[in-house]
């Protein structure tokens, strides 16, 4: 979506500018906690790098935890699987509690399709390196 947003702004675009405005933008929540939910992935993404695996993938739930690759994954995420978990965890909560908000103010969020891949292939993908 980023891509999107920037492809229809002048000049040089900030990731952190949309990563603070796209909560109330595409969802429609004023609460903020979209915004935090993205800043906690992003952080998640951020250990990641440092562990040396590179970015989230979907091959790492696949990867077979026995063989060499596993083992050779499961070397590197052992020492940041705890702050990676809390950051996961966070996302997926901070994402209950923004629906939560807009539910007692009897508004609904916008896209909550978008919402949903977040929670389930972000944060769980996520959980599972």
């Amino acid at each position: 979506m980023f891509g999107a947003a920037a492809s229809w702004q002048p000049g040089e675009s900030s990731e952190d500018a949309f990563a603070a405005s796209y909560g109330l933008a595409f969802h429609g929540d004023a609460s903020g906690k979209i915004d935090q939910a993205q800043q906690a992935l992003r952080a998640a993404h951020a250990v990641l790098k440092q562990a040396g695996v590179g970015d989230a993938r979907d091959s790492y739930f696949w990867t077979d935890p026995f063989s060499p690759e596993g083992q050779a994954l499961a070397g590197k995420l052992r020492p940041v699987i705890g702050e990676l978990r809390m950051d996961a965890e966070r996302a997926i909560t901070l994402l209950a509690q923004a629906r939560d908000a807009a539910h007692e103010e009897h508004k609904k969020l916008e896209n909550p399709e978008a919402l949903d891949a977040l929670e389930l292939g972000r944060g769980a993908s996520i959980l599972s390196g």
